[in-house]
């Protein structure tokens, strides 16, 4: 695994920690070999301090989140990002951001070119982050790593070194609305969203950049009940076009020690949306 360190962003006023302590990225990749149009998936990890955060990729009052950009082979291709679900963090005076701590693992599809020699390639790798605890500081890191093998007959063969990694990282990635756990409700209206499953003992709701906006997040996003219920001052205009309810939510089941988190991406229509949808009506003959 290649590690990359932070470059620091000493302020020359204050006597705050240096960045590259704070923050330390390392870059992993899942195959050893894959054939000619095969995908693998990159892991960028970044392992952070105790007691200092960096930001998800939705909505926030403050701050931002790590950028991740790849310079790939000719042929090669990147697909979405996958971000684990993050947690909610309200500093003083209501401030409300959604935060990770102790590490972030970033998932990235990764496909080999079709028809591609037997080759061995690289790939350079950039990002930029904001850490922050009662102060912020920028970061920054850059450097390269070894793709894959690619030939146009061999299996794919995994790295049995970051299987551990790979597969605690995707426990972390919400699940999308229709592999929800059994139990998970959900119902939308023009003016309203809510979640829920029976006796859960908390309940959130972490909108995504482009989500409606709710008109009470701080107070409304999280329920320590069984449901959660958002309202939004949705306009006649964003009724029936391209304006969605977006984000992740996290329900802890009764009995439960930790939330599994359900991707929703749902359109704001005037027939509203259910999960799970109603059962079809049987026709008499």
């Amino acid at each position: 695994m290649a590690v990359f360190p932070a470059l620091a962003h000493a302020n020359a006023l204050r006597a705050e920690p240096d960045s590259d302590k704070l923050v330390t990225l390392s870059l992993a990749i899942e195959h050893e070999q894959i054939p000619s149009g095969g995908v693998t998936t990159l892991a960028v990890v970044f392992t952070i301090e105790q007691a200092w955060h960096l930001y998800w990729d939705g909505l926030n009052d403050t701050g931002f989140p790590p950028s991740i950009e790849l310079e790939l082979p000719e042929g090669w291709k990147a697909l979405d990002a996958q971000w684990p679900a993050p947690k909610r963090y309200i500093s003083q005076g209501g401030i409300l951001d959604h935060i990770y701590e102790n590490q972030l693992v970033v998932l990235i599809p990764i496909v080999a070119p079709q028809g591609a020699p037997s080759a061995t390639s690289s790939l350079s790798f950039g990002s930029r982050w904001l850490v922050c605890n009662e102060a912020c500081l920028p970061g920054r890191s850059s450097g390269s790593i070894s793709l894959p093998f690619v030939a146009k007959d061999v299996p794919a063969k995994v790295n049995p070194n970051h299987s551990t990694l790979f597969t605690k990282a995707r426990e972390a990635i919400p699940v999308p609305l229709d592999k929800a756990p059994e139990g998970f409700q959900m119902r939308a209206t023009t003016t309203e969203l809510e979640f829920g499953h029976p006796g859960a003992s908390q309940v959130a709701f972490f909108p995504s950049r482009d989500c409606a906006m709710p008109t009470h997040l701080l107070v409304d996003g999280q329920s320590t009940g069984q449901r959660v219920i958002l309202t939004f001052n949705t306009t006649p205009d964003m009724i029936d076009t391209t304006h969605r309810y977006k984000g992740i939510v996290a329900v802890t089941p009764k009995g439960a020690n930790k939330p599994y988190h359900v991707f929703v991406d749902v359109p704001i229509s005037s027939k509203g949306s259910l999960y799970p949808p109603p059962a079809p009506t049987l026709k008499t003959p």
